[in-house]
């Protein structure tokens, strides 16, 4: 299972970042980034700066919380707060705990991918129109699927370590 997470966290990467630049040169020179009331656009950045950005944004954000959820807890077991943690990282089952660990994270980078390229097609959808204007519907659906993604994942980790057998 580990090895699916993490060559969809990789696949997706590619995916996002190619889809990233090959729909920004569709943005005007003055991309309206940020938004605010009436979703009506009060920020703005060039189209460049946008890019760089948003690829920054959407390729190393996630690889930093893959790298801080799946691969930290090995450098600093101790800090690691799951139900029952003497258990499951006693010697005898501490490689299967840290390979859990990283499952998830790359499972959590997939739903952080998918949701910055969300978050890029609402702004895509924005600059669209004129004057810009944030797709609220879409954006608030977005955002409420990523943070019901989010819950069910920390749900099915609590679930994996909550019983001691």
């Amino acid at each position: 299972m580990q090895r699916i997470a993490c060559l969809l966290f990789a696949l997706l990467l590619i995916v996002v970042g190619a889809f990233i630049v090959a729909t920004t040169g569709q943005l005007p020179d003055r991309v309206a980034s940020h938004f605010g009331a009436g979703n009506l656009a009060n920020g703005w950045m060039t189209r460049g700066g946008y890019l760089a950005f948003m690829l920054a944004f959407a390729l190393l954000f996630p690889v930093v919380i893959v790298g801080a959820v799946g691969w930290l807890p090995r450098v600093r077991a101790k800090s690691i707060n799951i139900p029952h943690r003497d258990y499951w990282l006693a010697p005898s089952r501490r490689d299967a705990t840290m390979a859990t660990l990283a499952s998830h994270a790359c499972w959590l980078g997939c739903l952080l991918t998918v949701f910055i390229a969300g978050i890029h097609f609402a702004v895509l959808e924005a600059n669209a129109a004129v004057p810009p204007r944030l797709p609220a519907d879409f954006f608030w659906t977005l955002l409420a699927g990523f943070l019901a993604a989010v819950a069910l994942w920390i749900g099915a980790l609590y679930l994996r370590f909550r019983n001691v057998p």
